[in-house]
């Protein structure tokens, strides 16, 4: 049987208090990193929601979708000539 000695105990003991110490340190050091990617992270996805509320509202301007539709679609406004009414049966 092994017999240790108080002061070898106490050795052993005070060894594996500061690796756990060491590791504990790591784990802060490792969740700090990780706190840093995830700020930065959030700060790209806000400059990113930022970027599309800003592109949603200029698609919104009617003078946008006017544009779009005489342009791209070859729409003309609707003269009142060419409109129908329905007044029932």
């Amino acid at each position: 049987m092994i017999r240790f000695k108080p002061g070898r105990l106490l050795l052993i003991t005070l060894m594996c208090m500061v690796f756990i110490k060491i590791y504990q340190h790591n784990l802060i050091i490792r969740l700090n990193y990780e706190h840093q990617r995830l700020e930065l992270k959030k700060s790209q996805l806000k400059k990113q929601k930022n970027d599309l509320l800003s592109q949603l509202c200029f698609l919104k301007d009617p003078r946008c979708v006017t544009s779009f539709a005489q342009g791209t679609l070859n729409m003309d406004k609707l003269k009142f000539s060419q409109v129908m009414t329905f007044t029932g049966f």
